[in-house]
């Protein structure tokens, strides 16, 4: 998903920053008027001292650990709420800066009908349970912080 969002965003003129763990697993993106920057979005630092010197208009969190069907339930789920909150944090540093997570239907379960955002939660494995609480993160930062 994020290399298709980051295509769109060159594509329409905009100046594009990647955070990548390895870049390595960026060839999506070859050819593209684009600044690259390897690191990890674990360490706090990093991300704060990136998102300060990029001070971008808006940031799309499109990474996340443990997608693939066995990593549902693993405990790699829970090391994407640090991500979100040095993200979070790094966003409080920079007002201008908003920021945009991408969500799951998973983090409402399963329902037979169609959802909406006050839709009761029964998320039954890690990653549902995970994304809603980074969710639920963002919102407590965006009620504190603006």
């Amino acid at each position: 998903m994020g290399s298709h969002l980051v295509r769109e965003l060159n594509r329409r003129g905009d100046k594009v920053l990647v955070i990548t763990r390895d870049p390595r697993n960026a060839w999506r993106l070859s050819g593209l008027n684009i600044e690259m920057v390897e690191g990890k979005l674990i360490d706090g630092s990093f991300v704060r001292e990136v998102i300060s010197s990029f001070a971008p208009d808006a940031i799309v969190h499109c990474a996340w650990s443990g997608l693939g069907g066995k990593h549902r339930n693993s405990d790699e789920q829970a090391l994407n709420l640090p991500i979100m909150r040095n993200i979070l944090e790094a966003v409080a540093r920079n007002p201008k800066t908003r920021l945009i997570g991408i969500g799951t239907q998973v983090e409402y379960g399963v329902h037979n009908k169609r959802l909406a955002e006050d839709t009761p939660s029964n998320t039954r494995d890690l990653y549902g349970t995970c994304k809603r609480a980074a969710g639920f993160l963002g919102l407590n930062y965006a009620e504190e912080y603006g």
